[in-house]
């Protein structure tokens, strides 16, 4: 292929990957499959630019060389933005607790809830990247299931100000947990 073909053909290609480009950068921090997306298109704009400057530089000088050491650079970079990827997906397929939430933040936002004695047992995860799950068991007084039921609410409307949805809570009895203790001790 002619040397300005190939740096024309490039070119929009480049184009139509910077358009792409735009469209899928607002939601890469929401989920990884649009990142991934956003990789690829990054890789080929990359691989794009890569070929219209040696496309250049061997057009007029007729050093080829550059075309390989390009590659290689943009081999590179591509290996590193998957293996960030790759690192980001096994820590959600591994459930762990997301960038960006404390433990201990939650656990005291729960434990300040009215009719809230204390929590433990406290797991967050994602679920996708934007849907964050948690789980608690929430040892509450004694006290009607009617109150058991508000201080569940509560709690949902508490974590959803970190931007965590899809909440499941035990409510343990404060009574019941000393039975369980004693039990636990029994068993040993």
């Amino acid at each position: 292929m002619e040397i300005p073909t190939l740096i024309t053909i490039a070119s929009i290609g480049l184009i139509a990957n910077i358009s792409m480009l735009i469209i899928l950068k607002e939601s890469t921090h929401k989920n990884i499959n649009v990142k991934g997306a956003f990789l690829h298109v990054l890789s080929d704009t990359l691989s794009s630019i890569a070929i219209i400057i040696s496309g250049i530089i061997i057009y007029f000088t007729g050093i080829v060389i550059i075309d390989p050491i390009l590659a290689i650079i943009i081999s590179g970079l591509i290996i590193r933005s998957s293996i960030l990827l790759l690192k980001d997906t096994v820590h959600i397929l591994l459930e762990g607790v997301p960038k960006g939430i404390d433990l201990n933040i939650l656990y005291d936002a729960i434990k300040s809830i009215d009719g809230v004695s204390d929590v433990h047992d406290l797991h967050v995860w994602c679920i996708t990247t934007d849907l964050l799950a948690l789980s608690a068991h929430v040892i509450v007084k004694d006290q009607m299931v009617s109150e058991s039921t508000s201080i569940i609410d509560r709690i949902r409307r508490q974590m959803l100000k970190f931007g965590i949805s899809h909440v499941t809570i035990q409510i343990e009895a404060e009574d019941r947990i000393k039975d369980i203790d004693k039990l636990d001790k029994d068993e040993r």
